[in-house]
């Protein structure tokens, strides 16, 4: 399992407020910037990490947390979404052939 610092990993992306400057730094991070995944693929990565509701939702956790105001439950749920679209980010044919 791995372990670390969630907050100050948030804080290391540019954009993490915009789901999908996120998404795509993510797929920059643990797999290449010059690799393009199938929308259907960041279609579901974006889904695992707003578990189907709006962006702006998103917007609104990742801005709690960072400002260190969000409950208990919610850094929480941040937490765990970013970690599973992580480890779909591993799983893909992609991040094996690096």
């Amino acid at each position: 399992n791995l372990r670390y610092d969630f907050f100050e990993y948030l804080k290391t992306f540019e954009t993490p407020h915009n789901i999908d400057l996120f998404i795509e730094e993510l797929i920059a991070r643990f797999i290449s910037e010059n690799t393009s995944l199938a929308t259907v693929t960041k279609t579901r990565i974006k889904s695992t990490l707003t578990n189907d509701i709006d962006a702006m939702h998103w917007e609104e956790l990742v801005s709690k947390v960072l400002q260190q105001t969000a409950e208990p439950w919610e850094f929480n749920n941040l937490h765990y979404r970013v970690g599973d679209a992580i480890s779909s980010l591993i799983i893909l044919g992609e991040f094996q052939l690096q």
